[in-house]
């Protein structure tokens, strides 16, 4: 009887006190050393498809030490992994314009959130009590700090590319099953972290934006019109599936301060329309501020 009168308890508590935020999933109920996500079994009839957060990298212009600071700080400072929800995935895919095509590419991170016993997040969930103490939910989050390290390594890159498939790149994370980007999760977000200078046999920014005389971008909707372009654009427009269903929020970190540091050529713009025609019209812009000679 004592046995059942604590697990009501407990059961109230921990209702009220996740009521408005997610299910309380102990650290042991995480795929552990895989990604660190919720098991099926863990929270039986609700999907552990909460958000997703991609962040593409591209290192084809060269990626040197004020454009990893300039990321690093935005999307991967202790205090922005705090910001995430906990059991959000967040993954990675790098651009370094090297032989691997946008629909060869995979992850080179993507682990879910874990809870991390710190009291001062902005989660409840964080928060560590006497039903699920803090040294677990540690010890997951020194795990998912650690592989997210690794990735972090593996982009300072001061190499050029050959290509820049950015393009290419966001239509197959709207397309490919294993990148997992699909509208069954609550929500999305896609983090670009790019000079945004697309260069592929497909469809190259440079002739326009930087090597005419005006230096100043065609615009998008001159890109769709052009008559060796139009049927490539029209037939492989990404599908990112509902945003009613799952919103899709974009964030561009537009490392500008090498080709454009006026922002005079127009690429922010190109990329706004570009976006605007897949229904997302709402795009949040960082800049560098770093000076480049």
């Amino acid at each position: 009887m004592i046995r059942k009168l604590i697990y009501l308890v407990t059961f109230i508590f921990t209702s009220f006190l996740y009521a408005s935020d997610r299910p309380e999933i102990k650290p042991d109920d995480l795929n552990k050393f895989v990604d660190l996500c919720p098991l099926e079994e863990s929270i039986d009839g609700i999907s552990t498809k909460f958000g997703h957060i991609v962040v593409i990298v591209d290192t084809t212009s060269g990626f040197g030490e004020e454009q990893f600071t300039t990321m690093d700080n935005l999307i991967f400072g202790s205090k922005k992994l705090m910001n995430i929800t906990p059991y959000d995935r967040l993954s990675i895919l790098k651009l370094d314009g090297k032989e691997i095509q946008a629909s060869e590419n995979e992850y080179i991170f993507s682990w879910c959130r874990p809870r991390n016993g710190i009291k001062n997040t902005p989660h409840e969930l964080d928060r560590p009590s006497f039903w699920n103490p803090k040294g677990p939910m540690n010890i997951n989050w020194n795990i998912f700090t650690s592989e997210l390290k690794k990735a972090k390594d593996n982009l300072e890159l001061k190499q050029e590319g050959d290509f820049t498939q950015l393009i290419e790149q966001v239509i197959e994370l709207s397309r490919i099953p294993d990148l997992d980007f699909g509208d069954d999760y609550k929500y999305r977000k896609l983090i670009i972290v790019s000079d945004l200078l697309q260069s592929s046999n497909n469809l190259n920014f440079y002739p326009s934006c930087i090597n005419s005389i005006r230096k100043k971008c065609r615009k998008w909707d001159d890109f769709k019109n052009d008559r060796k372009l139009k049927n490539w654009i029209k037939s492989l427009q990404p599908k990112f599936g509902s945003f009613d269903q799952s919103p899709l929020d974009v964030e561009i970190i537009y490392l500008n301060s090498s080709r454009d540091p006026r922002l005079l050529i127009g690429l922010n713009e190109l990329w706004e329309d570009f976006f605007s025609d897949l229904g997302i019209t709402k795009i949040n812009f960082e800049y560098e501020t770093s000076t480049i000679q």
